[in-house]
């Protein structure tokens, strides 16, 4: 049988190792894995023969290039500052293009951006970027959209209040969220790696379901339903991002604006073509899936 290598930097992070895991489960693939300090990595991930690791800095070509020989794809699972998003994706699409891979995945794993402007969401601006430095290069860019995480509607974007058993949102709460799983995307990621005639923009959903939806699917999870508390409407929410936007003010903590507001009002939907059907050994995991495999109630929220 012969042997796929697949690099994947970022490989010590929650959606790398992740990634790296998916790709192990199938016999053919090899991972090369790039990140600052391997003795991150889990054992189950760090002694397994198919796995080979380069400890370096994202601004050292040199390593890159080492991580990245021999690959037919690239997995890039950064997630950090825009310096690292923009300039550190840059160093490794030159490592890939030293060392003639003919595919790299940038780390986009979000909503549909391509309708926005770069600045609408200040963390998205760094992959407008990398599809420009990818323009005219000798690679092909794979771009992989999957909307909402999940694990980060519950845990960061302020909506869940688990010690109140309460949901604070904007809008009426009929609003719908795209949302994949970080398991269910990195089984995606995997795929469209291995995947050879894979190019281009995929899409890939979980779930497509409201706030009300979700407060339904808890009190069928736990027998009460939850509190519901809008803190305003979409418009609200608007003006609360343009405030943010005043003065250089958008940060961390008020990110969660932009997401739900862009999200909310359809303006970065996926829509309903989607590239579900292209690896169907993928289960789509719902929100009802994930609610069933874990306790929200039990969640640390940021």
């Amino acid at each position: 049988m012969s042997t796929t290598r697949i690099g994947v930097a970022g490989i010590t992070g929650k959606l790398g190792s992740l990634v790296a895991r998916n790709l192990l489960s199938h016999p053919s693939a090899h991972v090369q894995g790039f990140c600052r300090d391997k003795s991150k990595l889990p054992d189950s991930i760090r002694s397994n023969p198919k796995v080979s690791t380069v400890e370096g800095d994202s601004s050292n070509l040199e390593a890159a290039r080492s991580a990245v020989r021999g690959c037919s794809a690239v997995i890039c699972c950064y997630l950090g500052s825009n310096d690292l998003m923009i300039d550190g994706q840059k160093v490794l699409i030159d490592a890939c293009i030293a060392e003639k891979v003919p595919r790299y995945i940038p780390s986009d794993y979000t909503l549909d951006y391509r309708p926005l402007q770069p600045t609408d969401i200040p963390s998205k601006e760094p992959m407008f970027r990398i599809i420009e430095y990818l323009e005219g290069k000798p690679i092909k860019g794979v771009h992989i959209l999957i909307g909402a995480f999940v694990q980060t509607w519950w845990t960061f974007l302020g909506i869940w209040h688990p010690k109140e058993y309460k949901l604070n949102f904007w809008g009426t709460g009929d609003e719908k969220w795209e949302f994949s799983t970080y398991n269910n995307a990195a089984q995606y990621i995997a795929e469209v790696a291995l995947d050879s005639s894979a190019s281009g923009f995929l899409k890939f959903r979980g779930d497509f379901i409201s706030t009300k939806e979700i407060a339904k699917l808890l009190q069928n999870q736990y027998g009460d339903m939850p509190q519901m508390q809008s803190k305003g409407s979409l418009e609200s929410l608007r003006a609360a991002c343009d405030e943010a936007r005043k003065g250089n003010s958008v940060s961390y903590q008020n990110l969660p604006l932009f997401y739900s507001y862009y999200i909310q009002t359809g303006k970065a939907y996926m829509g309903d073509d989607l590239d579900n059907d292209r690896y169907p050994n993928v289960k789509p995991e719902s929100m009802e899936d994930f609610l069933k495999a874990n306790d929200v109630r039990k969640m640390q929220v940021w």
